[in-house]
């Protein structure tokens, strides 16, 4: 099972995006600001130049944040909002 995001951790990227989010919050599909940060970490795929798909190695961990009323989803590195640690390469 998944481990789920703390509230402290939780919190930490609502500060984050109240300090740096200055434009509109309208959700751009419904248009409502009415928002929930997702309660587990998700990474991406990472993908070769060839399109293949690289499970097991390196990632890029993102906090998600719904739309409560449409379900649309944004990503924010976790790395940036200060959820996740940055791991040197070979660490």
């Amino acid at each position: 099972m998944a481990q789920e995001l703390t509230p402290e951790q939780k919190q930490k990227a609502v500060d984050w995006l109240q300090r740096k989010w200055t434009g509109s919050q309208a959700c751009p599909v419904c248009g409502t600001n009415n928002w929930t940060v997702a309660d587990h970490l998700v990474s991406p795929p990472i993908t070769g130049v060839g399109g293949g798909t690289f499970l097991g190695g390196p990632s890029y961990p993102h906090v998600m944040l719904i739309s409560n009323e449409c379900g649309y989803v944004m990503m924010f590195n976790a790395i940036i909002l200060g959820i996740v640690e940055k791991k040197e390469p070979g660490a």
